[in-house]
C-alpha cells in the first residue's frame, strides 16, 4: 500500500487543475520562440577563444506562469518556484583538435549568489546541479557538443545576475589546468529587473515599453517584470525600484534615450500612465 501511495506522490500534477507544461529555452511558459545566445568555443594556436553572439539580446530570467506547472516526476521539476532561461550555449566553433588526455574545462570566478546553474537535457544526467550549485564543483567539463544549461533564480524580480567563467585547457578527468595553454573568460549576464527592452539598462525607454504593452496578457511579455502574464501596476514597480537603485548615489542621473526621437515619444506618452 505504501508502494501505491509513493507512485501517486510521484507523479501527481503540482496542483489541482495545472496545466503541465515543459522547460523552454527563453524561460517561462510556452507560447514564443526564442533564439539562442552561443559561446562559440575556438581552440587556436594553443589558446581557447570564445565568442559570446551579440545579435541576440541579453537573455532574462522567466517563471511558469500561474496556471501551469512542471511535472514533479520530471527531472526538470528542480526548477519548480524559480525563474529560468537556458538561452546561453556553449558550442564548438569549429572543428576542434585537443592534446592527448585533454578536455575543454568550464569554471566559475564569480557568480550572483542565488544564480543556480543544472547540466543541459543532452548532456549526460540532464538537469543535475553543476558548476557550484548545491555544493558542486566549480569546475564543469564541457561534453564538446552544443550544451545549454539552465540557470535559474527565485529573486529574479529584485536582482540581477550574472556569471563569470574561465574557459581552459584541462586534464580531461581531474580537471587540473595544464600548462603551456591559453584560456579566455567570459559572462553570462541576465537582463536586470526593469530592463524591458533588452538593452542591459534601465532607463525611461523600458517605461515607455511597459505603457505600450500595459494591460496585455499572455507568456513572455517584455513589460511583465513580475513573470505572472499581465503587464499591470506591479511591473511598474519593478522597473521603478531597480531605477532607483541605479540612481545612487544622487548625482547619477537618468540615461537619455539614445534619440531626439524616442525622447519626444517618452515625453509624449509619460502623463498617460504616470504613477
Amino acid at each position: 500500500m505504501r508502494s501505491a501511495l509513493w507512485i501517486y506522490l510521484l507523479v501527481a500534477p503540482a496542483s489541482a487543475g495545472a496545466a503541465l507544461v515543459a522547460p523552454q529555452l527563453g524561460g517561462g511558459s510556452p507560447g514564443t520562440t526564442t533564439a539562442m545566445k552561443h559561446a562559440d568555443i575556438f581552440f587556436e594556436s594553443g589558446s581557447l577563444v570564445v565568442h559570446l553572439d551579440t545579435s541576440v539580446a541579453t537573455p532574462r530570467l522567466r517563471p511558469l506562469l500561474p496556471a501551469d506547472a512542471f511535472d514533479p516526476a520530471a527531472p526538470y521539476a528542480l526548477l519548480s518556484g524559480k525563474a529560468y532561461n537556458a538561452q546561453y550555449g556553449w558550442n564548438a566553433g569549429g572543428f576542434i583538435s585537443l592534446p592527448p588526455g585533454a578536455g575543454i574545462w568550464i569554471e566559475v570566478l564569480q557568480s550572483t549568489p542565488g544564480l543556480e546553474v543544472y547540466q543541459a537535457p543532452v548532456d549526460a544526467n540532464g538537469y543535475a546541479p553543476i558548476l557550484g550549485t548545491q555544493g558542486t564543483s566549480l569546475r564543469w567539463k564541457w561534453s564538446g557538443r552544443m550544451s545549454h544549461n539552465y540557470y535559474a533564480a527565485t529573486n529574479f524580480a529584485s536582482q540581477s545576475h550574472e556569471a563569470t567563467y574561465r574557459v581552459y585547457l584541462g586534464d580531461s578527468s581531474s580537471g587540473t589546468p595544464l600548462a603551456g595553454y591559453g584560456s579566455t573568460e567570459v559572462t553570462f549576464a541576465f537582463a536586470p529587473p526593469g530592463d524591458y527592452d533588452g538593452s542591459g539598462s534601465v532607463d525611461p525607454l523600458d517605461k515607455y515599453l511597459w505603457q505600450q504593452q500595459y494591460g496585455a496578457t499572455g507568456p513572455q511579455l517584455a513589460a511583465d517584470g513580475t513573470g505572472d502574464g499581465l503587464v499591470d501596476v506591479s511591473d511598474y514597480t519593478v522597473w521603478r525600484d531597480a531605477l532607483g537603485a541605479q540612481l545612487t548615489p544622487a548625482t547619477q542621473t537618468i540615461p537619455e534615450p539614445s534619440t531626439v526621437g524616442l525622447a519626444i515619444l517618452v515625453t509624449a506618452f509619460a502623463p498617460l500612465l504616470r504613477l
